[in-house]
């Protein structure tokens, strides 16, 4: 299986999970909360699955997302993610990408 086909399957498997998936346990339970970005954003992720950002030139945008220990996905874009050990950093960047957003738990 190809790399691009890899992918979508992950992505199926992640939404056939629906919001279950926000629910779990470790990263995927932590991340419920506010969290503030390097640019002073904010990011909410709920327990339901859903994520409203805002930040000051785009206001309020409202999408689903999943999680797992180490991926999260919405947007379209399957992120690798990582937390510090007592849960107040997350950091992730598109799969295979060096580039990434950082936030602080609130």
């Amino acid at each position: 299986m190809n790399r691009k086909g890899f992918l979508v399957l992950m992505v199926v498997a992640v939404l056939a999970a629906g919001s279950a998936f926000a629910q779990a346990t470790g990263v995927a339970q932590k991340i419920v909360g506010t969290w503030i970005d390097q640019e002073g954003g904010t990011w909410v992720f709920s327990a339901d699955g859903n994520l409203t950002i805002t930040s000051g030139l785009m206001g309020d945008h409202r999408r689903k997302y999943a999680v797992t220990d180490t991926k999260l996905f919405f947007d379209g874009t399957m992120w690798d993610i990582s937390m510090s050990a007592d849960g107040k950093t997350l950091l992730f960047s598109p799969v295979g990408d060096s580039d990434g957003i950082w936030l602080t738990k609130k």
